[in-house]
């Protein structure tokens, strides 16, 4: 499988919304009240994210494998991780990690010693597994179940990483 990072521009997000969507609906909506649904659908549909990638602080990516979207992420002031989603049958093949470490490069090179981000319940294994740490209780807000994990980035993480 050829796997390939493309950083998007705004008017191409609506391909990673398309595979974010059914994802957060199989993994993330069963556990979250109606209103965390609600909530997580006003954030990648209301236009907040195009609002931040035009004021220079959101990075949007996509992973393709063998030319099919496979996963995407996106990044907001330059070390939050806030979207991280990889399809069902792509899962366990080293995608996520790929876009972490694509993350941890583009932190790096703007100075940053860390990155953070708010896990879902599903997604603590994984975000432990790459590296992050709890940094704080599980909490809800608008019906969002998380909790707070931070990674510092290494420098030898920084360099010879570029996939775009």
């Amino acid at each position: 499988m050829e796997l390939k990072i493309k950083r998007l521009a705004a008017e191409e997000f609506d391909i990673a919304y398309k595979l974010i969507w059914p994802v957060f609906m199989e993994y993330e909506a069963p556990v979250y009240p109606e209103r965390g649904v609600e909530s997580f659908r006003e954030f990648l549909y209301g236009g907040s994210i195009e609002k931040r990638y035009e004021e220079g602080f959101y990075t949007m990516l996509l992973c393709l494998a063998d030319g099919i979207p496979a996963a995407a992420g996106g990044m907001r002031d330059g070390n939050h991780i806030s979207l991280l989603f990889t399809k069902t049958e792509y899962q366990r093949h080293g995608i996520g990690r790929m876009l972490i470490s694509e993350f941890e490069r583009i932190a790096g090179e703007q100075g940053y010693r860390s990155m953070t981000v708010n896990a879902s319940p599903y997604g603590i294994p994984f975000y432990k597994a790459v590296g992050f740490r709890e940094a704080g209780m599980e909490s809800c807000a608008d019906g969002i179940v998380y909790t707070p994990m931070i990674k510092m980035i290494k420098r030898s993480d920084i360099h010879g990483k570029n996939n775009t």
